[in-house]
């Protein structure tokens, strides 16, 4: 089976993608492959009306993660061979917010920076051309002056920066099980447990022994600090969940394995995403 996914802003004729390979059937492995050219269709039935390829894939296989050799992946594999663009823009356009920035308080705070960057005002009760549907989706309604070349307006209204900071985002946990990655941002926080985790202990010397050139201190953990500023409420909440699984020499799988359970049991104080 062979997979791409479009970008949200369409493709055009010659744009490459990469592209997801899985066996179907009794094949056990992927390694080593190489796919041959194999035509893409559009998956769903809607504003595509013929069935004429989109793009064609082709390329060696990747495999993005070893304990599961019946996935890979082809870096750029897809070749587009037609437009798959937008519709055009008409009085208003929708701005759909990425999954990992959704929120209540990520849209309103998105909305209200454009009208205050649009009309120069911090006036919450005055015209708008930003309005928020629901938790992913912005409105703009184009202004009647711009509309004769609303790409000029696109751009502004794109071009404005909002600092994370006024979003408003959740504590989040990003696990992605074929890459091994996890992702923690620097506001998680962990309630107080106690974690056993198969066969293993956690042995501690007291008096701690001096280190040595002979004999040196060996610290090991599966976990290591991200931060762009060292501020100690940042570092202070980050610590709580390093603390609990830097002493756990286990592997990824284990690792989410525990993420999992933490947050069943409610002490761990974030949003937890499974890719």
């Amino acid at each position: 089976m062979v997979k791409c996914v479009v970008p949200a802003g369409g493709a055009r004729i010659g744009d490459t993608i990469d592209i997801r390979v899985s066996t179907l059937g009794s094949a056990k492995s992927l390694v080593g492959g190489e796919l041959f050219i194999a035509p893409l269709r559009y998956e769903v039935r809607g504003p595509i009306e013929q069935d004429l390829p989109l793009a064609i894939a082709q390329g060696s296989i990747t495999i993005s993660n070893q304990d599961v050799p019946t996935n890979a992946i082809v870096r750029s594999g897809a070749r587009m061979i037609q437009d798959l663009a937008l519709r055009s823009y008409g009085s208003s356009f929708n701005l759909i917010i990425n999954q990992h920035f959704a929120g209540h308080s990520s849209t309103n705070a998105i909305a209200s920076r454009i009208n205050q960057e649009w009309f120069g005002t911090p006036d919450l009760f005055g015209p708008v051309v930003a309005t928020v549907v629901d938790d992913r989706l912005i409105r703009i309604d184009i202004p009647d002056d711009q509309r004769s070349n609303p790409s000029t307006f696109i751009a502004e209204i794109l071009g404005y920066k909002i600092s994370q900071r006024e979003l408003g985002l959740p504590a989040k946990i990003i696990v992605n099980r074929d890459s091994g990655i996890i992702l923690v941002t620097a506001d998680v926080r962990i309630g107080p447990v106690a974690i056993t985790h198969k066969n293993l202990s956690i042995t501690t010397i007291l008096p701690e022994p001096v280190a040595s050139a002979e004999q040196p201190r060996v610290r090991q953990q599966e976990w290591t600090g991200i931060a762009t500023q060292q501020r100690p409420s940042e570092m202070a909440r980050f610590e709580d969940l390093l603390a609990a699984m830097e002493r756990l020499d286990v592997s990824v799988e284990d690792q989410i394995e525990i993420l999992q359970s933490l947050h069943k049991t409610g002490r761990l104080q974030a949003q937890l995403i499974i890719e």
